[in-house]
This record gives C-alpha cells, structure tokens and sequence, in this order.
C-alpha cells in the first residue's frame, strides 16, 4: 500500500483521506464561529443618517407639540411618552438631551386608533433629511396596545424617540430591537447610547 511521509511519520492513504475530511470541518466549524462574532458585531447599533435637527456640540434641544390627543397631562399615553423623553434626558449621553413642549411646533407626539396597523409606535418624518428633519411625527397606537403595562408603554414611546435621535432597529436586546420584552427594556441601555453618541458625532 503507497504511503505518504507527513513530519517524519508515514501514514497510509485512507488515514490521509480521514485526516484531510476532519481538517475540512475544522475549518467550516472555525469559519462559522467566525462568521457568528462578526454578526453579534453587525447587530449593535444602526444609525438613520439623519436625526433632530436642534443641537450643538453639548445640547440636543427637541422642542415639540402634544397633538390633539394627548392633551391631557396624567393620560396614560401622555404619561409614556413624557417618561420615554425622561429617560433619554437622564441616559449618559455625550450630548445634554432636552424636550421642549411648545404649542408652535410643527413636530408632533399624538395618540392614534388605527386597526390596520399592527405597530404599536411610528415615527415619521419628511422625505429628504440629510442629516437633519425638518419635520416630524411620533405617535402610538391605541388599538395595538389595549391592555399593556405602564412599562410597555414606555418602552414604545422611548423607542420611537429613539429614531428620533437616529437610530434604527437592532436585534440586541437593546431598546431599539423591535422582539425586545417591553416590560423588561424600557429605558436606553448601552448601545442605545452608544448609537446616539455617534448620531450626533457631526
């Protein structure tokens, strides 16, 4: 039988095959483990490109007006999204957050009844943004919501505030993943702020 010389020790051919197949899925297995990390990487936070157009390089200033369904301070939609805003101003960013309440604004929080949509939060804004909106909306939806918690409620107003600051969705565990549990992540964790550090990075 024709055998090969391998660091001084000869080994026959179908123990070569074997070795060379178990080298093989070594190598598939290293790249998968490999290919995992990189995506855990990829998973961090995901910038917009365009955020609140208010802000220097200390202060982000979010000046806006309570729509026409949430005028009255105490209501439960009010109450989530006057804490989702509190817990942006108190989360350790690099930029002093701050919102405005202001009857003037053009940018709007409203509470809305839509059973055609099943997202309990949207945030839009005019098309263009580069990098800033000029116009804006952030409203929950009622109908999507019946029957949630407190917390649940805010963890969806400081989400939708998230966009606002610019960030899209994750899949993190962060409170811009959108399978987040809303009654555990409500308020802005790490990459959260890590994402908004680097939104206003202009």
């Amino acid at each position: 039988m024709r055998s090969i010389v391998l660091e001084k020790y000869y080994i026959n051919a179908p123990l070569r095959v074997a070795l060379l197949t178990l080298a093989t899925i070594g190598s598939l297995i290293l790249l998968n483990v490999l290919l995992a990390n990189g995506s855990n990487v990829a998973e961090a936070y995901v910038l917009k490109g365009c955020h609140e157009a208010d802000h220097d390089a200390n202060y982000v200033d979010v000046h806006f007006a309570w729509g026409t369904n949430l005028q009255t301070p105490g209501s439960a939609w009010r109450t989530a999204w006057s804490t989702g805003m509190q817990d942006w101003e108190d989360a350790n960013t690099d930029h002093v957050i701050l919102f405005w309440p202001d009857s003037t604004s053009a940018h709007k929080i409203n509470s809305i009844w839509d059973q055609y949509n099943p997202s309990p939060g949207t945030f839009s804004h005019n098309y263009f943004c580069q990098p800033h909106y000029s116009s804006w909306s952030l409203k929950n939806n009622t109908w999507a919501t019946t029957g949630w918690s407190a917390n649940e409620r805010r963890s969806t107003a400081g989400h939708e505030i998230g966009h606002l600051l610019g960030l899209l969705h994750t899949t993190n565990n962060s409170l811009m993943d959108v399978d987040r549990d809303r009654s555990v992540v409500y308020v802005p964790k790490t990459d959260d702020i890590n994402g908004v550090n680097a939104s206003f990075d202009d």
